[in-house]
């Protein structure tokens, strides 16, 4: 979609811009933006370039600026190809390759089709799932087929879990599901947190007790409280953090 684009994208974005000044750019594919109307003019734009950021991210200015520079050293085939590309829907239009240092053969990675695009992985990962219809599970392009409900299962440590009894229902049901292990691994840390944030509480209680009880001897005349009590306290302090 960035080929043939102009439209400004390092310093503002094209909403920021304004439609008074992006008539005289052009938008996806080159489409010129002039003598439209503002809502054409961003309906025209990629659709990664219409929100309404004053300034995009660093990754997206990226994205743009590398995919401008491929388009300016092959510009002489690709432009015989575009009309072609845009035949096709949105989805197939972009492609995003996330296996950088493979041999760039499709038949031995894994696929998805995305509404953002066709997506290329290593063939030890796999796309994040999603609440998926068929046309979105992950491909498995060196056995010509999808991936199983029971190995989507698999990715989300739910081997054992009794699915639907279709597959676009326990498709549907493992996007919208966590990792279970992940989730674990966080709980645990988050309670170990927990723990160790309620003994600091009752340690530094205990000080203050302490502190009272000082105060109130020297006041009245009475005894101070003795070394040996500081360091029984401390210890047993010392002992409720190791539990948590």
């Amino acid at each position: 979609m960035e080929f043939g684009a102009t439209y400004p994208y390092e310093a503002v974005t094209p909403r920021a811009t304004g439609a008074e000044l992006l008539w005289q750019f052009r938008g996806a594919h080159g489409a010129p933006l002039s003598g439209m109307t503002e809502e054409a003019i961003f309906a025209a734009l990629p659709s990664h370039a219409r929100s309404h950021d004053s300034r995009f991210p660093a990754w997206k200015r990226t994205f743009i600026r590398q995919n401008r520079a491929l388009y300016q050293r092959h510009r002489s085939w690709l432009d015989t190809w575009r009309p072609q590309l845009l035949q096709f829907a949105p989805s197939f239009q972009k492609f995003e390759w996330n296996a950088k240092g493979e041999a760039r053969d499709l038949s031995q990675l894994i696929l998805q089709v995305r509404a953002s695009g066709l997506r290329a992985k290593r063939a030890t990962t796999a796309p994040s799932l999603v609440a998926m219809t068929t046309t979105q599970v992950p491909i498995v392009t060196w056995e010509q087929r999808y991936m199983t409900p029971h190995e989507c299962a698999r990715l989300q440590s739910m081997d054992d879990l009794e699915l639907p009894n279709t597959a676009t229902r326990a498709y549907e049901a493992l996007g919208n599901a966590v990792n279970v292990h992940v989730v674990g691994l966080v709980a645990q840390a988050l309670l170990v947190h927990r723990a160790g944030a309620d003994a600091t509480r009752r340690t530094s209680n205990h000080q203050r007790t302490l502190l009272r009880s000082q105060q109130n001897g020297g006041s009245s005349g009475g005894n101070h409280a003795q070394p040996e009590v500081l360091v029984q306290v401390a210890a047993s302090s010392s002992r409720d953090l190791g539990r948590g």
